[in-house]
């Protein structure tokens, strides 16, 4: 039987009025026991809750070749309702800035969650992207919950023809020739 990937909880943490949490997903073989040790997926992805908003990231794969195309979603769950400003940033592994993407005049529901995504195309440069998302109030006045390690996404060079293909990346196209 083929691997599954479930989410694990990995660790609770209480930061003043914030509660973080992170989870990575790991690979479960129905048909083999759980021993050893455990292995993780490059994916670490964590939830941040901050004056009522709990806001998170995931990617739509979690190692990607460069020049591919991954969407990234942030979600939110508010206690209350209020206006919202929804931003997602991406950075790289020097920590500059590469994608910034905010969605303004959002209606958070209480308890109600909420996403966004957006398609990102990984850079040619390889290295760990870190994905950084928060919600501020409406007109951007107050910073309302900040997740700085949100989601992490794996880019690998460009491959070359004679590579194999990079897990999670999608297919180049198939070509035919007539005979």
């Amino acid at each position: 039987m083929t691997p599954h990937r479930v989410p694990v909880l990995v660790g609770v943490a209480v930061a003043g009025a914030a509660l973080l949490t992170a989870t990575a997903l790991r690979a479960m073989s129905p048909d083999r026991p759980v021993t050893g040790r455990i292995e993780m997926a490059a994916g670490l992805t964590s939830s941040m809750t901050e004056n009522g908003v709990e806001v998170t990231a995931a990617a739509g794969a979690v190692r990607v070749a460069g020049g591919a195309a991954v969407s990234l979603t942030v979600s939110v769950r508010s206690e209350s309702g209020r206006g919202a400003v929804v931003g997602l940033e991406v950075y790289d592994p020097a920590g500059q800035r590469v994608l910034t993407r905010s969605w303004a005049g959002q209606r958070l529901l209480p308890g109600t969650p909420g996403a966004w995504t957006v398609q990102w195309t990984a850079p040619p440069d390889p290295g760990r992207y870190r994905v950084a998302v928060g919600v501020f109030s409406a007109g951007w006045e107050t910073l309302l919950a900040w997740n700085n390690q949100a989601a992490y996404v794996m880019v690998a060079g460009r491959r070359a023809a004679s590579e194999p293909p990079v897990p999670g990346a999608p297919s180049p196209p198939a070509t035919l020739s007539a005979a």
